[in-house]
């Protein structure tokens, strides 16, 4: 009566493989369980399923692995009941829930520590780290920065960003990344001969690469302790910052290069001069140093 290879040939029918397997998992430990039990298939109790969670819960399994387990289990008694078996309508336990996980934050205390590994970092990584909470910039829009990318905005210089669909926007530079990339500069003398912001270490005729930045990040994270760090986490942290200075979300848009404005946050606010976008990073640089 209990033919799980019928059963297992209805799944791959209507589910996909790894679905069905892991249904069929979850039946086998169910029938396991009845079976301890001396629970039959003639006279299923009202609260199996119930009595299936709690011995899955003293067994210490996750709770994405028990509601998977019922899931396939669930199924099954429906299945058996599709197909003129007497089983009773059973009772449905609360499934566990897993932890909600907390979004990791960069608090001030891990900007310090960050800010500090990067500085031991040697070029360009040195000054890319430093940039990336300070711009708001995705790691490929830095990487293939070109020299001729330093501009003139108002009232100071900027960067210009090729961004996704290569679409070009100006961003200010504020005082605080001035002097980043100005003792980058002046640190690096044959610059201007190339074609490249940031080159290779090795290969100058070549911008360093996104995975380069990433592997010397994991050596940053490792040394500050959160191994959940990564650049684009600096780009979250570039935004909260605006965000904690009370820029305009549209200002914020404009900085991060979003489609969008439901991107950035939901809501509509329009400021979009470039003495707007330049008040802007300088909040961020106020908070940055005040860190």
């Amino acid at each position: 009566m209990l033919n799980l290879a019928k059963f297992y040939d209805y799944l791959k029918a209507t589910r996909s493989k790894a679905t069905a397997d892991a249904y069929l998992k979850g039946v086998r430990k169910l029938v396991k369980y009845m079976a301890s039990r001396d629970i039959t298939i003639a006279a299923v109790p009202k609260n199996l399923l119930f009595g299936f969670v709690q011995s899955m819960v003293t067994e210490g399994l996750s709770p994405k692995t028990i509601q998977l387990m019922l899931a396939g289990s669930r199924r099954f008694m429906r299945w058996l009941r599709e197909n003129g078996i007497p089983i009773p309508e059973l009772v449905q336990p609360d499934v566990p829930r897993a932890p909600r996980r907390q979004p990791e934050v960069v608090t001030t205390d891990l900007l310090e520590r960050y800010t500090r590994s990067s500085k031991t970092e040697g070029e360009p990584y040195r000054t890319i780290f430093l940039l990336l909470p300070l711009l708001g910039a995705r790691i490929d829009e830095m990487c293939s920065l070109k020299i001729d990318s330093i501009g003139r905005g108002d009232g100071g210089f900027a960067l210009l960003f090729h961004g996704k669909g290569n679409k070009e926007r100006r961003i200010p530079l504020s005082t605080l990344a001035q002097e980043v990339l100005g003792a980058y500069l002046r640190g690096n003398p044959g610059w201007e001969l190339g074609t490249w912001l940031f080159p290779d270490p090795k290969h100058p005729d070549r911008h360093v690469t996104q995975g380069q930045v990433r592997n010397r990040m994991r050596t940053i994270r490792k040394e500050i302790g959160a191994l959940w760090l990564t650049p684009h986490k600096m780009r979250h942290t570039c935004a909260t910052f605006l965000r904690k200075a009370g820029v305009p979300i549209d200002v914020i848009r404009q900085i991060l290069g979003h489609e969008s404005i439901k991107t950035t946050l939901g809501y509509v606010a329009s400021c979009s001069l470039d003495s707007d976008m330049r008040d802007a990073v300088e909040r961020i640089t106020d908070l940055w140093r005040d860190s």
